[in-house]
């Protein structure tokens, strides 16, 4: 019996290759796992990553004629030999290479959520691209229970951004502009406020998506309203984009909070 531990990102997978049947019986060791060709890699970029494997023995002759894997989240339920993400079952085959993982989907992001779900480094709007993340995990996985585990959470994050919205809340650090290749020198400047406002109601509006989704139509309707109601009173004001620099005016073109 032999297990190899396998990071994918943040994620831990630990893998199992046991029990291996061998002709004639002898002893025989299980080494060099790999999966993609590398042994515990930081991370792959994979769904459906390959496994391999070398089987040693001293005496000649010896052959695998059967494997099985369990694929686990933790080492404890790999102690007790289940398999969380996948069970392979017994195989009898004495293929050592190319086997393709064939469990539940693999995401590294569920144990990232986790793990900044209480964190901002005192930059306001990264509680906001936290809830974007939540929701970008939810729709790429369907996991409707982490969703829902976070609920409260992103519920917190958003009142608190609807509680300062237009109000040039301290915004330290906003961001960073790929475009430009540059971060923000004002981080309170009007610019940078405006970006906020933007940043709030899109992810008002994602959340209210998503909601819909699982039936919570109480925080749809609640984060729907939120959205409307500040791109309605913006919408009265034909001068408020003026703040923005030429990228941002074409963002909300894009967004539709302008038209």
């Amino acid at each position: 019996m032999r297990k190899v531990s396998l990071v994918n990102n943040a994620v831990l997978v630990a893998l199992f290759l046991a029990p291996l049947a061998c002709s004639p019986a002898v002893y025989a060791a299980v080494t060099s796992l790999r999966c993609e060709y590398r042994e515990n890699p930081l991370g792959i970029d994979s769904p459906k990553p390959r496994l391999s494997w070398i089987i040693e023995s001293a005496d000649r002759g010896a052959r695998q004629t059967a494997y099985q894997i369990l694929v686990a989240t933790t080492p404890e339920l790999l102690a007790q030999g289940k398999g969380n993400l996948w069970d392979s079952g017994k195989v009898v085959s004495d293929r050592q290479t190319q086997i393709e993982y064939s469990g539940k989907p693999l995401d590294s992001r569920q144990q990232c959520i986790d793990n900044t779900s209480n964190q901002s480094n005192d930059i306001r709007s990264y509680s906001l691209y936290w809830v974007l993340s939540l929701l970008d995990y939810y729709n790429y996985t369907g996991d409707a229970v982490t969703l829902e585990k976070y609920i409260a959470n992103a519920c917190a994050k958003l009142d608190d951004a609807f509680g300062v919205y237009g109000t040039n809340p301290g915004l330290a650090f906003y961001g960073w502009d790929e475009r430009l290749g540059a971060g923000f020198e004002h981080h309170s400047c009007q610019e940078s406020q405006n970006a906020y406002m933007m940043l709030s109601i899109r992810a008002w509006n994602a959340f209210a998506e998503a909601m819909g989704t699982c039936g919570r139509t109480d925080l749809r309707d609640k984060y729907h309203g939120y959205a409307n109601g500040k791109m309605a009173a913006l919408r009265q004001n034909v001068a408020w984009y003026q703040g923005f620099g030429l990228h941002r005016q074409r963002g909300c073109l894009d967004h539709r909070t302008v038209e």
